[in-house]
């Protein structure tokens, strides 16, 4: 029985041995044929899958130059138009004077909502850059008239007034920006350039 067990365990002994020599053999012979065991393995997986890094840039749009109407011309923004209609310089009256070296300057503007929303519209939308590179807000004017404080325009709705803008006389140009709302926005939905010849607005 001691002999039989013997024997037995020399013959796992010596399987374990061979079985040992062909493994490596086989390693060999891989190597020798330029692959790598390990690396076959792998890519006879289907199991993995591809990770991509994902890139946090944000594609920002790239924005065409605005386009800078004249007095008298419409900017048509989404359904709703905007027009420009007169400017004028005025020195103040009876109750109001602007600061010495200041104008008033006198816009005559009209909205129309042709599109299928209520809009609203409201005198703080627009805005005076003048070539100083200031950008002032409306100012009221006991003086003037029909001057545009706020509201809503229903479809087919429109509306027109005065707004004043106080500015340095030797400004050599100015620009008028309106705005979709003037008190978050940081850019213009249309702009109106002109300057004053001979006191007449050009």
């Amino acid at each position: 029985m001691k002999k039989t067990l013997k024997t037995l365990k020399n013959i796992i002994k010596w399987a374990l041995i061979i079985v040992g020599i062909l493994a490596i053999a086989a390693v060999v012979y891989a190597f020798s044929q330029g692959k790598n065991p390990i690396q076959s393995v792998m890519d006879s997986t289907d199991d993995y899958s591809e990770v991509k890094e994902e890139s946090h840039e944000e594609s920002k749009p790239v924005q065409a130059e605005a386009k800078v109407y004249k007095i008298g011309e419409t900017a048509n923004i989404n359904g709703v138009e905007y027009r420009l209609e007169k400017v004028e310089r005025f020195d103040g009256g009876q109750y109001d004077k602007p600061e010495e070296g200041d104008m008033y300057i006198k816009c005559t503007v009209s909205i129309t909502n042709n599109s299928d929303r209520k809009e609203s519209y409201n005198s703080y939308d627009w805005r005076m850059v003048n070539s100083q590179g200031q950008e002032d807000g409306a100012t009221h004017v006991m003086d003037v008239d029909n001057q545009m404080d706020g509201g809503d325009l229903i479809h087919g709705g429109s509306v027109s007034g005065v707004i004043c803008f106080e500015e340095p006389t030797d400004s050599e140009w100015f620009r008028l920006n309106v705005y979709d709302n003037g008190m978050w926005d940081e850019d213009p939905i249309a702009t109106w350039g002109f300057k004053f010849e001979n006191n007449k607005s050009e």
